[in-house]
């Protein structure tokens, strides 16, 4: 059984409902399986050792401040609240970001730059079309 509470500015909700909604609407297998993605890239970063530092969490949060135009700390503040969420929840979801990042990085960075390698011709060509129509008419018919 799901047991809490999720609370927005004047309403709140219990967890036990949100699954419901989920199941209701057949989203509880959607998100049933991204947790258990989750679940197996920190099982397998952590067999793996690696690690995402408070400071590459600061520059992804920082960028992601900037691109919101997060400019003062009021404004983040009333942005995470917005969001339903708490700073540490936020900062939660960037680790998990960095950790996908690191974990893709670390599998598959061998076999990427040996396909590359492998297919190298492939990829110095450049495939390019044009097509001159003297007339307007035509040209806008035509696109």
């Amino acid at each position: 059984m799901v047991t809490g509470m999720i609370n927005s500015n004047k309403d709140s909700i219990e967890s036990e409902t949100i699954v419901d909604f989920l199941k209701r609407n057949l989203q509880l297998k959607e998100i049933h399986h991204k947790i258990l993605h989750q679940q197996i890239i920190h099982r397998k970063a952590k067999e793996m050792n690696l690690v995402v530092t408070p400071e590459e969490i600061q520059s992804v949060a920082e960028h992601q401040r900037r691109e919101k135009r997060l400019e003062k700390a009021a404004d983040t503040y009333a942005w995470l609240a917005e969001q339903m969420i708490s700073s540490d929840d936020w900062e939660s979801g960037i680790y998990d970001y960095l950790l996908v990042k690191k974990l893709a990085k670390a599998i598959f960075a061998d076999e990427v730059e040996k396909f590359f390698n492998q297919n190298k011709l492939n990829f110095d060509q450049v495939l390019l079309y044009q097509m001159i129509i003297p007339y307007q008419k035509l040209a806008s018919e035509v696109f």
